[in-house]
């Protein structure tokens, strides 16, 4: 499409009439609130006492994985609250020993014999 196409197509809205001049309840401010997320939600879920939490678990409105950790908050099912946390923040870093039995690898298991040989004369 060339310019002169774009310059011969009628406006869409010839009269300049509607849209978010003459409607500004209609508008998006183009944000999200940090009340309507889950993480907020589940943080805040963490402070409640067991009536509150309960009151979560029944009302089926609820977020399922909010009801869900409510629930297993009331329980005090460590492993589901561990899992829902996980969902939320990911895992946390690990660290992995690559030592073996407590000694350490042979840095030149990796070479070949070949290499071995020319690290054994020095070259």
């Amino acid at each position: 499409m060339n310019t002169t196409d774009q310059v011969s197509k009628k406006a869409p809205n010839p009269t300049g009439k509607g849209g978010f001049g003459d409607n500004p309840e209609n508008r998006n401010p183009g944000g999200w609130s940090k009340r309507d997320n889950l993480r907020y939600k589940i943080e805040q879920a963490s402070y409640l006492d067991n009536d509150e939490l309960q009151q979560i678990v029944d009302d089926p409105k609820e977020a399922t994985l909010l009801r869900k950790f409510a629930a297993a908050t009331l329980e005090a099912d460590w492993k589901m609250i561990k899992e829902i946390t996980e969902m939320l923040y990911g895992k946390p870093k690990e660290s992995v020993d690559v030592t073996t039995q407590g000694e350490s690898i042979n840095p030149y298991a990796a070479l070949t014999t070949e290499e071995l040989r020319l690290l054994a004369k020095g070259k």
